[in-house]
């Protein structure tokens, strides 16, 4: 009696599993992949549990009923697609392919596959396994990272773009701090712990002889505070550091500067206490008043001079009014005498 193509179907399946090695090195060997084999002719011969998962359908519909070319979309096999997997893989002895794949319901789903031809015991090549990954999660995922990082870029071009023009503001801030500092009239000095200078303005340099380069970063009482300051100074600054406060803080005093040439000049200061990041910074305005302790001087001679002349002058008024009185008196006198001489 003559064989069906049923018969023939399931003689060649059984064939396959009896004499090839293909259940243990693919069936049993892989777990979560669609594991489907089939002859040249793309007969499906056997259909794994992940097929049925990957693809929707059932074993039953699949073994001896169906051809791999169910499982891709129709324009792949138009364009010729499969025919080439067939042909690198008898060439090669295995192919490969990622692209869209259909399911039951008609989705088309991405996924990844490697074709691998099997063999008899004997060697004959009666057949191909092709082990298909769905990549739908891995997809997702992807997608998903991509649009993060997208979003993460942006997040970071916007970052970026306020940082600088965040940088701008300071940069602009800090050019229009310096401005004023430059235009100021007196010497402003920043100082940090531990009476270390951060901050010296042109006026500075003028006042004192010491270039920006020549002072910044090194102690300010090495550098323009008089000897005899210095115990007291160091004392201060003790103080200054732990809690902001002192006895010349908030206070405007008068006191001597020493220029780089050794010279010793009057000088008003006022210093401001200023917490930045938990760590007390001193700010110094100096003031040089050497022209205006000159022209207290020159007043205060002036002033003792014109009290001078005028106890002068004074004595000179009491002078001339007892003048006046003996001249009235003489003029009475000399009236009385020529009276006198008249009534003889």
């Amino acid at each position: 009696m003559e064989k069906n193509a049923g018969d023939q179907v399931r003689e060649r399946m059984l064939n396959l599993q009896s004499n090839t090695d293909f259940f243990m090195t693919v069936f049993k060997g892989l777990v979560g992949y669609a594991i489907i084999a089939a002859d040249f002719d793309g007969d499906v011969l056997a259909y794994n549990d992940g097929a049925e998962q990957v693809y929707g359908y059932g074993r039953d519909d699949v073994v001896g009923k169906m051809n791999v070319d169910t499982f891709f979309p129709r324009d792949f096999l138009d364009r010729g697609g499969l025919q080439r997997i067939v042909a690198g893989l008898i060439e090669k002895g295995s192919a490969s392919f990622e692209g869209g794949k259909l399911r039951k319901n008609g989705e088309m789903f991405p996924a990844k596959s490697l074709f691998t031809l099997t063999k008899s015991n004997d060697g004959n090549i009666v057949g191909f396994v092709e082990i298909t990954e769905d990549l739908t999660e891995l997809k997702r995922a992807e997608e998903a990272l991509c649009a993060l990082n997208a979003r993460l870029e942006q997040k970071v071009i916007e970052r970026t773009a306020w940082l600088e023009d965040e940088k701008k503001k300071v940069e602009e801030s800090e050019k229009k701090v310096r401005a004023l500092l430059e235009s100021a009239n007196d010497a402003v000095i920043g100082i940090e712990s531990p009476g270390v200078v951060y901050l010296w303005n042109s006026k500075a340099e003028a006042m004192f002889g010491f270039a920006d380069s020549e002072v910044v970063g090194k102690n300010l009482h090495e550098k323009i505070v008089p000897p005899k300051y210095h115990k007291a100074a160091l004392a201060g600054l003790r103080q200054f550091v732990e809690t902001g406060t002192g006895k010349m803080v908030g206070k405007t005093i008068e006191l001597e500067g020493l220029r780089r040439d050794g010279d010793f000049f009057p000088i008003e200061l006022s210093i401001s206490a200023i917490n930045l990041h938990g760590a007390w910074n001193a700010l110094g305005i100096v003031r040089d008043i050497t022209v205006r302790k000159r022209a207290e001087q020159e007043l205060r001679q002036n002033i003792d001079e014109l009290e001078r002349m005028n106890r002068i002058m004074l004595g000179r008024e009491l002078k001339i009014v007892e003048l006046k009185k003996e001249m009235v008196s003489l003029t009475a006198r000399v009236k009385e005498l020529e009276t006198a001489v008249v009534n003889r």
